[in-house]
């Protein structure tokens, strides 16, 4: 498919596979096609693809890949990212394995490596690099190591989990592997607010009346908990 139905497809529609779907699709990119600008269109394909490690926007993927904002990129880091269009569990060099066996470190290295020199050169060839600037770049950027999102610990990882698990339990279509691969947006009913009141309720119990300095044999290993109706 073209970027711009990849565009259209991943904005303004879902990813049933469905006959009516794929009619509104055509529909959809052939009036985007004759309406906006081509810049517009690869500015918005950029803003809304997956670039795996639960990165959706090129913002997105920038920090989590390199820690910089997109407007400090390197035309070389910027070639790396887009070899993530392609898949990002075939491509990040952190591997995949728990999601596909073929996915290694090293394969997945040499694939993004590949690709990269190619994206490159196809740069040269579409005159948006001089080939001087291209010969400059002979290093792969490699990105940093994939890191533990802090914001999926505590409440908001059990939460997360548990909205997770109720998908898989109740839908028929989509499996854990899927889930894997990212570009998923489940919406809850849970509360932010109220989730931090809970929290905070009962972090300030536990402090009142559990002491394991006071009493260890008792307190140690006391289990402490809320629960919300």
């Amino acid at each position: 498919s073209t970027i711009t139905q990849q565009y259209v497809k991943n904005s303004h529609l879902t990813q049933d596979q469905t006959l009516s779907r794929k009619f509104k699709e055509l529909f959809i990119t052939l009036k985007v096609a004759g309406n906006e600008d081509k810049r517009d269109v690869m500015a918005g394909y950029l803003n809304v693809s997956y670039y795996g490690r639960g990165a959706s926007g090129i913002q997105a993927a920038a920090r989590t890949y390199y820690d910089k904002d997109a407007t400090d990129l390197t035309p070389s880091e910027c070639a790396f990212l887009a070899t993530l269009l392609k898949g990002a569990s075939y491509f990040d060099p952190a591997g995949a394995t728990d999601i596909d066996k073929s996915a290694t470190v090293e394969a997945n290295t040499e694939r993004a490596t590949d690709r990269w020199k190619w994206i490159l050169d196809e740069q040269v060839k579409d005159g948006t690099m001089e080939k001087a600037e291209r010969d400059k770049i002979t290093e792969f950027p490699m990105p940093k190591p994939p890191r533990k999102d802090a914001k999926l610990g505590g409440q908001t990882g059990y939460l997360v989990e548990l909205a997770r698990k109720y998908f898989l339990a109740n839908n028929k279509k989509y499996t854990a592997k899927d889930m894997e691969l990212g570009g998923f947006e489940i919406h809850t009913t849970f509360d932010e607010k109220k989730v931090k009141q809970l929290s905070a309720a009962v972090d300030k119990v536990y402090k009142a009346k559990i002491r394991p300095d006071e009493r260890p044999k008792t307190d140690t290993h006391v289990e402490f908990g809320g629960a919300s109706v």
